[in-house]
C-alpha cells in the first residue's frame, strides 16, 4: 500500500494516537481532579467537626464552672472534666493537622490559660475578689474561644487556597482536549489540502483531458505528479489514448 491510501490512513492514525492520548491525560487529570475534590470536601468537614467539638466542649466547660460558681459544686466537677476530655480529644485531631501549627498553639495556649484560672472561681478564699476574678475568667474564656474561631477562619483560608488550586487543575483537565481539538482541526485542514492536491485535482485534469480529446481531437497529454495510484491512473489513461490515436492513424 503506497501513495493517497498511504498518506491518509497514516493521517488518521496520527488523529487517532492525539485523541487516545489525549483521552488518557485527561481521564488521568480528571481522577486526580476528583479525588483531590473529595479530599477537601473531607477536610472542611474535618475542620468543622472539629471547631464544633472544641466549642461545644468549652462551652460546657463553662456552664458547668459557672452552675457551681453560683449554686455549688454537685456535679459540676464531673460535667466540667468529661467536657474537658472531649474537647482535649478534639485537640488532638487539630493537632494531626498540618500547616496550622500557630494556630495550634495558641487555642493550646488559651486552653492552658482557662484550666488553670478556673479553679480559683471556687476556691472559698478568692470569693472576696469574685467580681474581679469573673472578668479576668471571661476575658481568658473569650480568647479559648477566639482562638478556636481563628482555627476555623484558618482552615477556612486553606479550602480557599484549594479550591483556587483545584480550578488551576480543571484547565489542565479540559486543556489536553482544547489542545487536541486544535491539532484535530488543522491536521483535517492538511487532509483537505492533501486530497485536493494529489486526489481531486489529478482526477480533474485527467477528466478534462478526456473530454479535449474526445470532443476536439485534442492529443491526451495530462502530467500528473508523484508516484501514487492517480499517477498511474494518468499514465494508463495517457497510453490507451496513445494506442487509440495509433489505431485511428492507421
Amino acid at each position: 500500500m503506497k501513495g493517497i491510501r498511504k498518506k491518509i490512513n497514516a493521517g488518521f492514525m496520527v488523529l487517532i494516537v492525539l485523541l487516545m492520548f489525549s483521552g488518557m491525560v485527561s481521564l488521568v487529570e480528571l481522577d486526580r481532579l476528583s479525588k483531590r475534590t473529595q479530599t477537601m470536601l473531607e477536610s472542611s468537614y474535618t475542620h468543622l467537626d472539629l471547631s464544633k467539638r472544641m466549642l461545644d466542649a468549652v462551652e460546657r466547660q463553662n456552664s458547668s464552672l459557672l452552675h457551681a460558681v453560683m449554686f455549688g459544686q454537685a456535679g459540676s466537677d464531673s460535667t466540667f472534666t468529661a467536657a474537658g476530655r472531649d474537647f482535649d480529644e478534639a485537640l488532638r485531631g487539630v493537632s494531626e493537622i498540618e500547616d496550622i501549627e500557630a494556630v495550634f498553639d495558641s487555642i493550646v495556649v488559651a486552653r492552658d490559660r482557662f484550666r488553670e484560672h478556673a479553679p480559683r472561681l471556687l476556691d472559698e478564699e478568692a470569693k472576696a475578689d469574685i467580681e474581679l476574678l469573673l472578668a479576668d475568667y471571661k476575658a481568658i474564656y473569650q480568647s479559648l474561644t477566639r482562638a478556636i474561631k481563628e482555627y476555623m477562619t484558618a482552615s477556612q483560608h486553606s479550602i480557599i487556597s484549594r479550591t483556587a488550586q483545584l480550578e488551576h487543575n480543571a484547565y489542565r483537565a479540559i486543556m489536553p482536549g482544547v489542545i487536541t481539538l486544535v491539532v484535530a482541526i488543522i491536521i483535517v485542514l492538511v487532509f483537505m489540502f492533501m486530497i485536493d492536491f494529489y486526489f481531486t485535482r489529478p482526477v480533474v485534469r485527467i477528466q478534462k483531458g478526456l473530454e479535449n480529446s474526445l470532443r476536439h481531437n485534442i492529443p491526451f497529454r495530462i502530467k500528473t505528479e508523484g508516484n501514487d495510484e492517480v499517477a498511474a491512473l494518468g499514465d494508463s489513461v495517457d497510453k490507451v489514448m496513445s494506442i487509440l490515436r495509433k489505431k485511428q492513424n492507421e
